[in-house]
């Protein structure tokens, strides 16, 4: 079993893991994901976002079979103060809450 840990609203679609998975890892189309939601951790797969989707399509074609479980934590705007962001996708800043 392989723990990925997803934070502040990094959200994996199973459908795009799919597709990721027929492409470049044919024999394994099939495999998805559990999520486990941790002290409040949201998870809302029509809403994915670039990181979790990479993350999660990587780890599942390097791991597979292995069952892997996705770890969501809160996503508390406190948190914020930690995570850089891509602002025009030319520079990273901190946002501070």
């Amino acid at each position: 079993m392989l723990g990925v840990v997803g934070y502040l609203w990094d959200y994996p679609s199973p459908l795009h893991l799919m597709a990721f998975m027929r492409k470049y890892r044919s024999d394994a189309a099939g495999t998805t994901f559990t999520v486990v939601q941790v002290n409040g951790g949201g998870y809302d797969p029509g809403n994915p976002h670039t990181e979790a989707n990479i993350d999660t399509q990587y780890t599942e074609a390097m791991a597979y079979p292995t069952p892997h479980i996705r770890r969501r934590t809160s996503d508390a705007a406190h948190l914020l103060q930690h995570r850089p962001r891509a602002v025009g996708h030319k520079r990273l800043v901190l946002l501070l809450a």
